[in-house]
């Protein structure tokens, strides 16, 4: 990599300030050659700029940085806008000197007689506008106040607003009032000053410093000689020890002071509330109280006179109230005993239709006939009438109203046992085992728990069988080899088809011969895959029982692998700009693709695709350009061939420019050739 140096003691030729907005940019244009006096090739260069406070890095502190990544570099002289990679924070006043650092390349800094380049006159028109590395501006009129403000003169009745605390942590800014109106300084959206939204500045020359916490904004200095509102009054701040006693008279209580009753003592002074301050809803002495005013059930018999005005008692149960005909009350007893009823006077027709009469009065009716069929209700059944279902409580039929052989009551069985029928009505127990067995297969057995199996007895041990597992909830069918299919080779939830096939996994599944498929969520198909796959969802399996290997493998990452050719009429990868960051250009492709060989060769695994091959050596492209080889799970290397395209054309690009520059040579020497042979032609003239 060639060094790049200047050639003048101060690189800047121009710069143009913008103060509009933050952040804050300049132009800024230079000069270089390399470290033979060359002017650089014109190409793109990423440049790094930095300011530091003195003219050598080692004890100098950096200011600033920004890295520009495309720099046109066109006859020495180039162009960039400082300031819009990496805005100048505010603490940068350019007040006092700066130092430039300049790299190309990452390459060394930059120097002039062995120091950093000093900005000198140059940028001092950076703060031509400022005082002591502060900009100050004068303001008339109502205004939003802007990042890179920092002092403000201030007259007129004026509202200043300041910027949001949160896009100027650290920023300070000064306002001073010149003129003799009050000025008001508000917060913008949720913003506080010192909790207050908005403050004022009454006094001339009074003035308000304030700086962001990112927050809110926070008053260093506020100065006022004038009275104080309440907006400049922060809550909580007079306390009791500030006010003098008996100073607070009731013209300094505002009438709509709304005085809480918990801060009055108890009142108890005679007359100091007099009847219009009551609540209407109170009953002075002497007014009427009416229905609305009586809280309910709130009178009993002991607020009712009785005779001789005194309390009425409680009475007996039952007792009726009876006036006394002077205003009072007493209790008495009309209830109708039956002595009081003459004997047999009570006939059928003295009582009603609806008198509903309780079961309770009535004794035992037990007279045949006194009931006929009619007066039964609908929902009882007569002899000779059909039962049906809805006439049946619920678990009412036991063993012993089954009839079994003989029509004697059913026994009641062993546990497990199922109803058969004898084909004359009545019912006999029988074993399941008996009733389901298919050609003398076992559909319940085996060392397995809920297992039902077809074709053999067991569903341990190898042989042509399909069962289902319930403790797992697992399904197996075909032919069993090797103890595939024994309980600690079934995976939870999983299902394998084919011969000799194993679904270890946690929902795995295996279809074909041979194939495994021992990672959970994983699917095996083809013959014999290759077994302990890491991260495996899907696996094509092309080997056999001495050399299982995989076809295709699909891994839980989204990464596939092929074992063998790739056919299609086309194959796109996304390219698009506006999906990528940090673009660079390749650098120096022709001196390092000389470092790698292409070679011919074959494959050792005859999984591989057959006959001479053509490629690189991963190991070799690894040293060079690492990010094009990615190593598998077993530890072997595969190469992105794709990825090398971009490092061709970089290279034919290079070649093309040594090319060009051959043809210049030659067409020079043809040149000095031509000159020396003219030269050569008039010396040889006689």
């Amino acid at each position: 990599m060639k060094t790049f140096v200047c050639i003048f003691s101060l690189i800047l030729f121009w710069s143009n300030i913008i103060f509009a907005d933050t952040p804050r940019v300049i132009n800024f244009q230079g000069f270089i050659v390399d470290s033979s006096g060359e002017i650089p090739e014109d190409n793109t260069y990423k440049m790094t700029f930095s300011l530091w406070d003195e003219d050598n890095e080692s004890t100098g502190i950096k200011l600033w940085e920004e890295t520009h990544l495309q720099v046109i570099i066109s006859r020495g002289i180039y162009s960039v806008a400082l300031g819009s990679v990496n805005p100048f924070p505010v603490t940068l006043t350019f007040a006092s000197t700066y130092y430039m650092g300049v790299q190309v390349n990452d390459g060394e800094l930059m120097k002039n007689n062995n120091k950093l380049l000093e900005l000198t006159s140059t940028w001092t028109s950076f703060r031509a506008i400022t005082s002591g590395g502060h900009i100050v501006n004068n303001m008339n009129q109502n205004s939003n106040i802007q990042t890179n403000d920092d002092v403000l003169m201030v007259q007129g009745s004026i509202t200043m607003t300041l910027p949001l605390s949160s896009s100027n942590t650290g920023k300070v800014f000064t306002l001073k009032n010149v003129g003799t109106d009050v000025i008001t300084v508000n917060a913008s959206g949720a913003d506080t000053i010192d909790g207050k939204t908005t403050l004022t500045l009454p006094d001339q020359y009074g003035w308000l410093s304030v700086i962001s916490d990112g927050n809110s904004w926070n008053i260093l200095n506020y100065s006022v000689s004038a009275s104080l509102t309440t907006n400049e009054i922060q809550d909580n701040a007079i306390t009791s020890s500030l006010i003098a006693n008996e100073t607070i008279t009731n013209t300094d209580i505002s009438a709509s002071a709304n005085i809480s009753d918990s801060k009055l003592s108890t009142i108890s002074t005679p007359g100091k509330i007099t009847d219009s301050a009551l609540s209407t809803n109170v009953t002075l002495l002497g007014q009427t109280i009416d229905s609305t005013e009586l809280a309910d059930a709130s009178i009993n018999t002991s607020k009712l006179a009785g005779s001789g005005n005194a309390a009425l008692t409680n009475g007996a149960n039952g007792n009726l109230l009876s006036s006394n005909a002077d205003g009072t009350f007493s209790w008495t007893n009309l209830s109708i005993s039956t002595d009081l009823i003459i004997d047999s006077t009570i006939t059928n027709t003295d009582i009603s239709a609806s008198a509903n009469i309780s079961d309770s009065k009535l004794s035992t009716i037990s007279t045949p006939g006194k009931i006929t069929d009619s007066a039964l209700s609908t929902n009882v059944t007569l002899l000779g009438q059909t039962i049906d279902s809805t006439e049946l409580a619920d678990a009412s039929i036991s063993t012993s109203k089954l009839a079994g052989s003989g029509y004697v009551s059913l026994t009641k069985g062993t546990s497990g046992n199922i109803l058969s029928s004898n084909g004359d009505g009545t019912f006999s127990w029988a074993t399941a085992d008996n009733a389901f067995s298919v050609s003398g297969n076992t559909v319940y057995g085996g060392s397995f728990t809920d297992t039902f199996i077809f074709g053999e007895d067991t569903a341990d041990g190898d042989g042509n069988k399909m069962f289902f597992n319930g403790s797992k909830g697992a399904f197996r069918a075909g032919r069993n080899l090797s103890s595939n299919w024994d309980q600690s080779n079934v995976g939870n939830y999983s299902s394998a088809f084919g011969e000799s096939t194993k679904a270890s996994g946690l929902h795995s599944t295996a279809f074909g011969q041979g194939t495994t498929a021992d990672q959970d969520y994983m699917m095996a198909i083809g013959k014999y895959n290759t077994a302990s796959n890491s991260n495996a969802l899907f696996a094509v399996g092309n080997g056999s029982a001495g050399s299982p290997s995989d076809a295709f493998v699909v891994k839980s990452d989204g990464n596939a692998v092929l074992s063998g050719e790739f056919t299609a009429s086309n194959f796109n990868q996304p390219s698009d700009e506006r999906l990528k960051n940090d673009i660079h250009t390749i650098n120096n492709a022709l001196k390092k693709l000389e470092k790698i060989n292409g070679i011919m060769y074959q494959w050792q695994n005859e999984t591989k695709p057959e006959g001479v091959q053509f490629g690189v050596i991963a190991q070799e492209l690894q040293e060079i350009f690492p990010e094009l080889v990615k190593e598998d799970d077993s530890g072997y290397l595969s190469v992105n061939y794709i990825g090398l395209i971009p490092v061709l054309i970089e290279a034919v690009k290079e070649q093309q420019v040594n090319l060009k520059s051959i043809n210049q040579e030659i067409e020079k020497l043809k040149q000095q050739n031509k000159d020396l042979s003219d030269k050569l032609s008039e010396l040889c003239k006689p």
